[in-house]
This record gives structure tokens, C-alpha cells and sequence, in this order.
């Protein structure tokens, strides 16, 4: 069984300022999906989206702050992406749901596959090796480029963008938020960007995975 001196080593990894940040996001979540399955859209949907945007901005203060803390964890980095896939699926879903929901499947299906080439190729999925060039200026500096900064907005801001459309009508978010008109193609052409990257890197988890079928057959 597990020795306790393990087990409290677990539990300091668990309580990672960055990772109580974490299942603070996570609760936020249950909260918004609480108020749009129990609650009339426009009762408590202003509500839900505060909520879910508050656990967007949370994400860009998980990473710094565990960095900053010497508190990096592979849980942490699991938990940070959960936390961004459930918040823009909730996005999708009742921004519009049937088709759009494709996005989140996408959005899961490539964590899969980035998951377990890590894990098989024991190197990190962002890392510039065997990535053609359009993907590395992506990734360059942790998305910090100007095509990573337009692949994040699309990424968070193109559900939140649906999502608010659902919940307030036209003439008040063109009253009290102009800006999301012209907003919006933008968070488009971030998240057809980002389905490519997406896209890329199931790919290249399908070759490997054949790849080393091939070997196998070879060997036997």
C-alpha cells in the first residue's frame, strides 16, 4: 500500500496554491451549468456567464502563479486543462449547442492525443521538434505571438462571444458592448486556427501510433 510519507506528498501537491485555484474554476463551472439547467436563461444567465468568464481569467493566473511558486505539477497542468475545455464547452453548449458542440469533442479528443504522445515520447506536445513552422510561431513563447494571441482569443473568446449572444439580445449587447460585433469574426478566424493546430496534432498521434504498429509487425 501507499506509505504516509507518500501520501502527505500528495496531499502538498494537491493543495498547490495553482491547483486550489483550479478547483476554484472547477466550482465556478458546476455553479454556471447549476444556473443554466435550474434557472429561465434570462432569469440567472448574466450570472452564469460572470461566472464562466471569471474562470477564463482565472486561467491566465493559474500558470503564472505556480511558476511563480516553484508549484508546477503534471496534476496541475491536467487540472488547468479540464478547466478550459469544461468552461468553453458550457460555452458552446448553451451558446448554441448541436454542430458547435464538435468543438469541444475536438478540443478533448486532441488533449488525448497531446496526453499520451507526451507520455510515449516522453517530450512535451508544445515543443518545436518534427512541427511544421505555422505551428511552432503558434506555440512560440507559450502563445505569447501574435498568431498564439489570435489562437487564444478564438479559443476563449469565440464561446463566450456565443454564449453572451444567447443569454442578452442584440440591441443590448450592441448598446452596452459594441465591441463584439467586430469581436466576433475575429474570435472566428482564431478558432479556425486553432482547429488546425488541433487537427495537426491528432495527426501526427495517428502516424506515431502507426509507426510503432509498423515496427511491431516488423519485429514479430
Amino acid at each position: 500500500g501507499l506509505t504516509f510519507p507518500l501520501c502527505s506528498t500528495m496531499v502538498h501537491v494537491l493543495l498547490f496554491a495553482a491547483n486550489v485555484l483550479g478547483y476554484f474554476r472547477l466550482a465556478l463551472l458546476a455553479w454556471s451549468i447549476y444556473l443554466f439547467r435550474y434557472f429561465a436563461i434570462d432569469e440567472r444567465g448574466g450570472e452564469a456567464v460572470a461566472a464562466l468568464g471569471l474562470s477564463i481569467v482565472l486561467d491566465a493566473v493559474d500558470g503564472p502563479l505556480a511558476r511563480r511558486l516553484g508549484q508546477t505539477s503534471r496534476f496541475g497542468a491536467l487540472l488547468d486543462i479540464w478547466a478550459d475545455n469544461i468552461t468553453r464547452a458550457v460555452g458552446y453548449w448553451i451558446g448554441g449547442g448541436g454542430v458547435l458542440l464538435f468543438i469541444p469533442v475536438l478540443e478533448f479528443t486532441t488533449f488525448a492525443c497531446t496526453h499520451a504522445s507526451s507520455l510515449m515520447e516522453n517530450k512535451h506536445w508544445k515543443g518545436a521538434s518534427g512541427k511544421p513552422a505555422w505551428l511552432q510561431a503558434i506555440f512560440k513563447n507559450q502563445f505569447r505571438s501574435p498568431l498564439g494571441a489570435l489562437t487564444i482569443l478564438g479559443l476563449d473568446g469565440l464561446p463566450m462571444i456565443l454564449l453572451a449572444r444567447a443569454v442578452w439580445s442584440r440591441d443590448v449587447l450592441t448598446t452596452n458592448a459594441p465591441f463584439v460585433d467586430w469581436l466576433f469574426p475575429v474570435c472566428v478566424g482564431g478558432r479556425l486556427i486553432a482547429a488546425a493546430a488541433e487537427i495537426w496534432c491528432c495527426c501526427d498521434h495517428i502516424q506515431l501510433l502507426l509507426r510503432l504498429d509498423t515496427a511491431d509487425q516488423k519485429q514479430n
